[in-house]
């Protein structure tokens, strides 16, 4: 839709003689067109490539999605693991850990084990308590990755 106003000087001739127009003399009128693309095919190539862009986001976030999941499920399953370990060195481990220790100290004071057979034990059970603290370890660092995970 336009509108136009146009001032047209000079010789003129309008069929019935000539004819002078002045600055004065204007010309008024309204346009109305339709706009109808002879080409449909560029357009229909740009609505296909958008589905195509939205097949391809959507394939993106089902994949980041499902690997999410499996990273927040693994680290799940690593804490509860752990969980598990660190009642179990809790309720027996560290005591019959301390138990072996007391007792070969005992029995090296005793003079019933030798000095090499004291350290091999004492090894032994500090070995035990160095597993357990490695695995409060390893439960502080799945917690954290827990964490992560939530925060995203």
């Amino acid at each position: 839709v336009g509108y136009f106003n146009l001032s047209i000087f000079g010789p003129a001739d309008f069929g019935r003689g000539p004819y002078v127009l002045t600055k004065s003399d204007r010309m008024q009128g309204f346009t109305l067109g339709v706009n109808i693309p002879l080409w449909f095919y560029p357009q229909s190539t740009k609505v296909k490539a958008a589905e195509l862009h939205t097949k391809i986001a959507q394939s993106d976030y089902n994949y980041n999605k499902d690997l999410f999941e499996g990273q927040f499920d693994e680290s799940y399953t690593l804490y509860l693991k752990y969980q598990s370990s660190i009642s179990f060195y809790k309720k027996s481990a560290l005591i019959n850990s301390k138990a072996i220790i007391k007792e070969a100290a005992r029995a090296y004071e005793a003079k019933e084990i030798g000095y090499v057979d004291y350290l091999t034990v004492v090894s032994n059970a500090l070995t035990i308590e160095s597993n357990y603290l490695n695995v409060i370890h390893q439960n502080n660092m799945a917690v954290l990755k827990l964490q992560y995970l939530v925060s995203k």
